[in-house]
């Protein structure tokens, strides 16, 4: 599944259909670096609660936390789009999500969290 040209269309379609995959890729993209799970955490928490970090209370940033390491860092991993070293807790993009990126839908502005 390594290779994007060779990602099926319900691959990425499943793969872009969570709105935090979505953001982790937008970030990586962004970013142009790799990042960290607690990076990661934080800047999704933010745009979810529309808040400072400090703002937001402990345990919906750990759901969150929780969220990409056991669902959508490993699910992404899987595919080879971004590169996910687990022991340093450190994900960063790869060539062949710099590929993708022309088939990634825009960056969301409003955030429905309502799948959650």
């Amino acid at each position: 599944m390594g290779d994007p040209e060779r990602l099926s269309a319900d691959t990425l379609y499943d793969l872009l259909s969570h709105h935090r995959r979505r953001t982790i890729l937008e970030l990586l993209l962004t970013h142009e670096r790799k990042l960290t799970l607690s990076d990661l955490t934080n800047e999704i928490a933010v745009r979810e609660y529309d808040d400072e970090i400090t703002e937001i209370p402990g345990d919906k940033i750990v759901d969150i936390h929780i969220s990409l390491y056991h669902v959508h860092i490993p699910k992404l991993a899987e595919t080879k789009i971004i590169e996910y070293d687990q022991s340093r807790g450190v994900i960063g993009p790869t060539e062949d999500l710099q590929k993708l990126e022309s088939q990634l839908p825009p960056p969301i502005i409003e955030w429905d969290t309502s799948s959650e």
